[in-house]
């Protein structure tokens, strides 16, 4: 039986690593890998994300005694941060685990590694393995001997197939911040409001992660009576149920400032139409008419939003979700790279 040491973020508050990362280490479980944890996470709460602490300083030092108790010649398995404090510290493992000739694959799951030095970074992670998760980051890290494209992936948790509950409500399924678009969205719901005479129900979940965002939103709740904030979703249980009861995800993010939103994949999972940002990826889970990628906010949005819900948009979602990403195909492929069956690496 293989063994695997997984160095990821694995608690805390919920975002996209911390939500992929559980279910790979599941689904690694099933298929028999012994696997050893090391959970990365240092954020107690969403507004912990990104700040130096120095109580992280003192859990980075935790985590690195750790990483020297693995024996050498292991297989390895890191995320690796690309800004910040957590940069640095994930630089500092990946140095560590190499001296003890460990067998290491990384999983980069954000944009900013393509800023660093391409010297530097091409001989640090010489015979390591490298997955990134979209076209841009592959292009951008080419440079690297051994880079492998796997797209995201999520298991299918949408066991009720029925639209018979579906309403037409649009959810927005994201952690709130300046970058994740709360202006873009805050706009939005000013423009709905003036344009329709009845606005669409529209759903907000999400932690908030600054100050700015907090009083952004504060002000929307108090001004519109069609907008719901539920907070963070912690339950996959209480998940499944909200995107049940949806027609339409609206997604704000900068543009392209995303890598791979997991809740692209969650929307055609659970049949949604996407309307969305410009990402390196929505053109991707947009096409066959089942949403919108829209780069600015004008009475005609609304009206090809109403286009859109008189369409079979659910059925169109469904199957993007069920054509294009197989959680197996995803974690075979994973596993193949990891245990270096690089051979036999498919991509989609």
């Amino acid at each position: 039986m293989n063994k695997l040491f997984v160095v990821f973020p694995i608690s805390g508050p919920n975002n996209g690593v911390k939500i992929i990362s559980n279910h790979i280490i599941e689904k690694l479980r099933d298929k028999g890998v012994n696997l050893e944890l090391i959970d990365l996470a240092q954020a107690r709460e969403f507004s912990n994300f990104g700040r130096f602490e120095f109580s992280k300083v003192i859990q980075s030092f935790k985590i690195l005694l750790k990483i020297l108790s693995i024996p050498r010649k292991s297989f390895v398995y890191i995320n690796f941060t690309a800004k910040g404090f957590a940069y640095y510290r994930d630089l500092f493992f990946i140095i560590t685990s190499k001296f003890l000739s460990h067998k290491i694959t990384l999983h980069i799951h954000e944009n900013g590694h393509e800023n660093r030095s391409s010297t530097f970074l091409k001989k640090l992670l010489k015979n390591i393995n490298v997955v990134v998760i979209n076209k841009r980051q592959l292009r951008n890290l080419s440079y690297l001997n051994n880079i492998y494209l796997l797209d995201n992936s999520l298991p299918d948790y949408n066991t009720n197939n029925s639209t018979d509950t579906k309403q037409q409500k649009l959810l927005f399924f994201s952690n709130l911040s300046i970058l994740k678009g709360i202006d873009f969205l805050c706009d939005f719901c000013d423009l709905m409001y003036k344009e329709m005479k009845t606005p669409y129900k529209l759903t907000i979940c999400g932690g908030v992660l600054d100050a700015y965002t907090e009083q952004r939103l504060n002000c929307l709740l108090k001004k519109y009576n069609f907008i719901e904030y539920l907070g963070a979703i912690e339950s996959v249980e209480e998940k499944k149920k909200i995107f049940q009861k949806h027609s339409l995800l609206l997604f704000t993010s900068e543009e392209n400032s995303e890598v791979y939103p997991l809740v692209y994949i969650e929307a055609l999972m659970f049949g949604l139409g996407i309307i969305t940002t410009k990402q390196v990826v929505s053109q991707k889970v947009v096409r066959n008419g089942n949403g919108l990628i829209i780069s600015e906010i004008n009475k005609e949005v609304f009206s090809d939003i109403n286009s859109l819900l008189s369409t079979n948009v659910d059925e169109k979602s469904r199957q993007l979700y069920l054509k294009g990403y197989s959680f197996e195909d995803f974690i075979s492929n994973l596993y193949k790279i990891i245990f270096r069956e690089d051979d036999k690496f498919r991509t989609n």
